[in-house]
């Protein structure tokens, strides 16, 4: 039986996901992972596949164990791991609370790390993982400092781990996408989105179907849109200290 693992999957691109690998001929279940269950409830009864439901805070090491008891006792051939789950709050780093900086990096790279390590021993020769990072990792970002820098580690972990696991046939995507209309964004803004961002402001749908035909072909990093390939290409060329100074 074939398994896929997802991570914040109660809401936004992680819901997204699970729907898109429901309609997948070679998945027969999918974990739900998220705080959440009502959520995940709802989300279940939605998708064309069998699912379990489990209702954790990744952040919080004796609820992983939840997740690794079940692993083990279940022994999934997990052929999809799909690490959504993410968090990160605007502001100026002196004016927000030192709990949501620590938040951030406990979900964005501590949990991601731990369900990753979690996961591999259940997965084999052709067997995938995505990473859901940002184009906020492709350089420092004012008043983002914190999530920037917790993408960055997504972005250059995944891309190490792929190389290492090369050997075993499995291979890792980053997903790397700019702004995208989800509750993440009224979360990191307090419902106070900057104009500039709503305008590069993508739809769910659309990047979580570019983002998993990234996937599917095996592809190591996908920047699915323009905009954020554009911001990519520029973050090599010119000097961080001189776009650092137009981000805001």
């Amino acid at each position: 039986m074939n398994i896929a693992l997802i991570t914040g999957a109660s809401s936004g691109m992680g819901a997204e996901l699970a729907k898109l690998l429901s309609r997948e001929d070679g998945i027969d279940r999918i974990i739900l992972v998220s705080r959440r269950e009502d959520r995940l409830q709802a989300l279940a009864s939605e998708l064309d596949k069998p699912s379990s439901i489990i209702a954790i805070d990744i952040t919080k090491r004796e609820e992983r164990d939840v997740l690794a008891q079940y692993l083990e006792k279940e022994q999934p051939n997990i052929s999809y791991l799909i690490n959504c789950a993410g968090v990160g709050f605007y502001g100026l780093f002196e004016e927000t609370g030192c709990e949501k900086h620590i938040n951030t990096v406990s979900l964005n790279c501590e949990a991601l790390t731990a369900v990753t390590y979690l996961a591999l021993p259940y997965m084999k020769k052709g067997a995938r993982i995505l990473m859901l990072s940002s184009a906020s990792a492709f350089l420092p970002q004012k008043k983002f400092s914190v999530y920037a820098a917790s993408k960055a580690y997504v972005l250059s972990f995944s891309r190490a781990l792929g190389a290492e696991l090369k050997c075993r046939g499995i291979s890792v995507t980053v997903a790397c996408p700019g702004p995208v209309a989800t509750d993440f964004m009224n979360t990191a803004y307090e419902g106070n989105i900057p104009a500039a961002k709503k305008k590069f402001c993508a739809d769910c749908k659309d990047i979580c179907e570019k983002i998993y035909k990234g996937a599917k072909k095996r592809k190591k990093v996908v920047v699915p849109t323009l905009s954020m390939k554009l911001v990519h290409v520029t973050s090599k060329i010119l000097p961080t200290s001189l776009l650092i100074k137009f981000l805001k």
